[in-house]
């Protein structure tokens, strides 16, 4: 075990303290022994917890979930409030919180532990300043539609996913162009909206890998429509085809368990 659990388990104060240093510790440039470092810390942390991590909401009364918990979590948050409970769990702040009671040491620690270890959630402007918490521009003229977003990666897309479609997709050709890179793996593609705007947007080579051929069978048939729709666009205004990276679309599972050292 690597020695971020250990000391929260021992002493909740201590991540205490190193929650509130985060957004420094991820903001600041890491060596490859330090991501290394920061990627067991999260592992470990994860896996002592996988019960939680990997629990799935609508089963909480199908699968009991609540009886997961330890008798001392049970004791203390069973008479909350869910307000209370989310106010308590995800406030990252120390400023005057009080407790209805006093929580166990392991429960401290988890939630020391998770806030420490989480990554800052904040949008950053062009000039690396946490953006204000606002409504995107690209859904002020149309609330169902980015404007940001070409009409043909909209399609089958609800707005939310579209804002999630563009911003990532634009933060994946970023990288490509810092390290040089062009061909992308999407791991878990689903219906392949991500992957559409990497390859026919962007012009990256992309390999989609999705576990449920069903899913597969979609994104291929939405790959079909796009071009489509750009042939007919490229008919109409009498503009010569150009040659567009297809993504290869792969029905298939990754196992998590399996060595990536190369």
């Amino acid at each position: 075990m690597v020695a971020l659990p250990a000391l929260a388990v021992n002493n909740p104060m201590s991540t205490e303290l190193l929650a509130t240093q985060n957004v420094e510790v991820f903001t600041s440039s890491f060596s490859s022994e330090q991501q290394k470092e920061l990627a067991n810390r999260l592992v470990a942390f994860l896996s002592q917890y996988s019960h939680l991590s990997d629990s799935f909401i609508i089963e909480f009364f199908s699968e009991n979930l609540w009886d997961t918990l330890p008798k001392t979590w049970q004791a203390v948050l069973q008479d909350l409030s869910f307000p209370q409970i989310a106010d308590l769990l995800l406030d990252a702040s120390n400023n005057n919180r009080r407790y209805p009671s006093v929580w166990p040491l392991s429960l401290l620690a988890f939630r020391a532990t998770a806030h420490a270890l989480a990554f800052p959630r904040e949008c950053r402007c062009d000039g690396g300043r946490a953006a204000e918490p606002k409504k995107p521009e690209e859904f002020l003229e149309n609330h169902s539609q980015s404007s940001l977003l070409g009409h043909i990666f909209r399609k089958h897309v609800k707005p939310k996913k579209q804002h999630e479609i563009r911003k990532l997709g634009m933060l994946v050709k970023q990288i490509c162009q810092q390290t040089g890179c062009r061909s992308v793996v999407d791991v878990g593609s689903g219906q392949g909206h991500l992957t559409r705007f990497l390859s026919f947007g962007l012009r990256l080579s992309v390999t989609a890998i999705e576990a449920d051929p069903t899913l597969v069978a979609m994104a291929s048939r939405f790959d079909g429509e796009l071009l489509w729709v750009l042939e007919k666009e490229n008919q109409k205004k009498k503009l010569r085809c150009e040659a567009l990276p297809i993504p290869r679309h792969v029905a298939g599972w990754v196992n998590p368990r399996e060595s990536w050292e190369v």
